[in-house]
């Protein structure tokens, strides 16, 4: 910890924070000023709401063997399926998404608000540092002009942590299993449970998680088999397409993966054409070929979840909660920017700690929220197809701030420890 030399006012800390806030949202939301920006438009607009109806055709015979009829492969897990339907089955399924996403940020939002209020020292500027961070960050509005489903599995995390909060380790055991039947990557949060030895929950969990995949497959038809291997061919598809190929630099200039970072130097030495470039099999010199780089990020990303086990055991919940959604967010092959939602929670967290912790705030403490900002932001135009790759480099350093930092809540750590 740094000492009392190198300790900001914290009353100071947020003016400068949300000062510079509110200019960096104006650069970053104006067309004009930042022609490459999230806000003109986010992507091109030929390819808005893709990630929703790009399966319409697929799900249109669910009544049939899905996984190898008509239409694309599906490259989510099967539960996400019954998502889509309940979306595409619709007269107007983009309204029915719009109207769904926006309660899942209502529920956010009011989940939020109880946390601070159930705070032991509330703040009206803790609160509007948070709220306003959400209103001007760039997650929520590319997962609604994507249309990615990304929404869904963070609304269940948001309620399984505050659930966590409040030691309620059954409902948070349930509601994380609910999330990983959505996207994998929620499954590190277990690490919460495991951590406080709730290895029953934990189970109960991984089981609701496990029995709703294997009921979903079997579902989805014509046999657990055959749905099975129509799910994995969708896996190698996107495992072809996305991370063991190079991608246009605006088309993939989201990308903030870890192995993204990798991708965007390749595609610097390589000449990436309209189309996606592959650089996998023997034709590709072995320095570059990302099908054997992938084993290397499989093994940092096993690095990185045994270092969480076991690191974070003692440490402040708000700081565990942070390092694993950084690392949902950076350790996927490819992380496009509504992973970010993962941020939002331990934004909150942050806030709340430093309101408590007093009038001082160290400088490794400064530097996570200001890093929290600026990953939630959009970025600069001298940027353009680079800002996966510098928000790669702010998560990589918001990993080392949950290490170097402290942030002690009162009633949640002590909750959380019994």
């Amino acid at each position: 910890m740094v000492t009392g030399s190198r300790k900001l006012s914290l009353s100071r800390l947020l003016v400068f924070y949300m000062a510079a806030l509110g200019v960096l949202a104006v650069i970053g939301w104006m067309p004009k000023v930042l022609p490459y920006s999230v806000a003109s438009p986010m992507l091109p607009p030929n390819v808005r709401l893709t990630d929703l109806l790009y399966y319409k055709a697929k799900i249109d015979h669910m009544s049939g063997p899905v996984m190898g009829g008509p239409g694309p492969t599906f490259n989510y897990p099967a539960p996400a399926a019954y998502v889509f339907a309940f979306f595409l089955r619709s007269a107007t399924p983009v309204k029915k998404f719009y109207a769904c996403a926006g309660l899942a940020m209502l529920l956010f939002v009011a989940a939020a608000w109880h946390i601070l209020q159930s705070s032991r020292d509330r703040s009206k500027w803790i609160a509007a540092a948070f709220f306003g961070t959400i209103a001007v960050s760039t997650p929520f509005y590319f997962a609604l002009d994507r249309g990615n489903l990304e929404w869904v599995s963070w609304i269940f995390v948001v309620l399984a942590l505050s659930c966590f909060l409040s030691r309620r380790y059954l409902a948070t055991a349930l509601l994380l299993g609910l999330a990983v039947c959505m996207k994998p990557f929620p499954i590190l949060f277990f690490l919460l449970l495991l951590h406080r030895k709730r290895y029953r929950e934990t189970l109960v969990g991984l089981a609701v998680a496990g029995g709703i995949t294997a009921f979903c497959i079997d579902r989805l038809g014509p046999s657990f088999l055959a749905s099975y291997r129509g799910l994995s061919k969708g896996f190698a598809t996107y495992f072809s397409s996305y991370v063991t190929a190079l991608h246009p630099r605006l088309e993939s200039r989201f990308d903030h993966a870890l192995m993204g970072l990798l991708r965007k130097a390749m595609s610097i030495h390589f000449i990436v054409g309209d189309d996606p470039m592959s650089l996998s099999g023997p034709a590709v010199p072995l320095w570059a070929r990302l099908d054997l780089w992938y084993y290397f990020f499989v093994l940092v990303a096993l690095a990185t979840v045994l270092f969480i086990a076991v690191w974070y055991r003692r440490r402040p919940v708000t700081n565990t909660i942070l390092a694993i959604s950084v690392a949902c967010s950076v350790l996927p092959f490819a992380s496009a920017e509504y992973t970010l939602l993962n941020l939002f929670f331990p934004l909150l967290l942050v806030l709340i700690a430093l309101q408590q912790q007093g009038s001082r705030v160290d400088l490794w403490q400064a530097a996570t929220l200001g890093l929290l900002g600026l990953a939630l932001l959009p970025l600069g135009p001298e940027l353009r197809s680079y800002v996966g790759a510098a928000k790669c480099c702010i998560l990589i350093a918001l990993f080392i701030c949950s290490i170097k930092s402290r942030f002690v809540i009162s009633e949640f750590d002590r909750y959380a420890q019994a």
